[in-house]
């Protein structure tokens, strides 16, 4: 999508229970799983090959098939509750809530 766009693309990342029966795999841990998301992403979408041990998502030797259009990837989390706010804040990426604390 980022090459069809011509580097306007974004990554959307949502850890919430919103619409389980999209998603039918338990999701227990979003606070410990978003951040390890965020991080594989962030590799891959630099161009590198990640191997990541993370506390819910591990990969090893992951990357993209074909070199990112623009490195650096803007990543967007959408959240509600503080906890996913804060996690959020301490990625220091974008956040989409509905909510003022």
């Amino acid at each position: 999508m980022n090459d069809l766009s011509r580097g306007r693309a974004v990554l959307g990342l949502n850890g919430g229970l919103e619409q389980p029966e999209l998603w039918p795999h338990e999701r227990s841990h979003p606070f410990k799983a978003v951040p390890d998301a965020v991080e594989i992403s962030r590799g891959m979408f630099r161009g590198e090959t990640v191997s990541h041990a993370g506390r819910v998502i591990s990969v090893e030797r992951a990357k993209l098939s074909i070199p990112p259009f623009r490195p650096g990837l803007a990543v967007v989390i959408a959240a509600r509750g503080k906890r996913m706010i804060d996690v959020t804040g301490e990625l220091t990426v974008s956040c989409i809530s509905p909510r003022s604390f």
